[in-house]
């Protein structure tokens, strides 16, 4: 299987992991329609709170996110009701891992090191442009320690 046909059967699959483990918790949960532009799953806990969730997934390497034409990295963010769950597929037959961490601290992280990243020059010595791909690095997994499988903040 080439990369190409490869990268969107990594994606869909960790968006229905991400469903899976919802309803497995107890949180009412499905996908949105392909190509919305804000998130992937939107979710009800028993309490009745309502979660748009955003799912990035890989199999290696980092997570790789978007800058949008207007410099944005996410569109129609909420803080509180706005997740986002980082799936790690890895190799079968390990199981995947996930990061359950609000979208704000994803697009606090990304934004720091692309910000620091544009602040270098490149190998010709000339200054970065902005419309390149933020990604949130392995070097940053240890940061993410604390939200390692932490479904359960989505009931809080």
């Amino acid at each position: 299987m080439t990369k190409m046909t490869k990268s969107p059967l990594i994606g869909n699959a960790g968006e229905h992991l991400v469903v899976g483990e919802l309803l497995r918790r107890g949180i009412i949960a499905g996908l949105m329609p392909r190509g919305m532009v804000a998130y992937d799953i939107l979710a009800r806990t028993p309490a009745g709170r309502d979660l748009r969730i955003r799912v990035k997934t890989r199999s290696s390497g980092g997570w790789q996110y978007s800058l949008h034409s207007d410099g944005a990295l996410f569109r129609d963010l909420r803080p509180g009701d706005d997740w986002s769950a980082l799936v790690d597929v890895g190799t079968p037959p390990a199981p995947p891992a996930y990061w359950i961490l609000p979208t704000e601290k994803v697009r606090e992280l990304l934004m720091a090191d692309h910000t620091g990243w544009l602040a270098t020059l490149d190998k010709k010595g000339q200054r970065r442009k902005t419309n390149t791909r933020p990604v949130l690095m392995e070097r940053r997994v240890p940061q993410l320690a604390q939200y390692r499988e932490a479904w359960a903040a989505l009931l809080e």
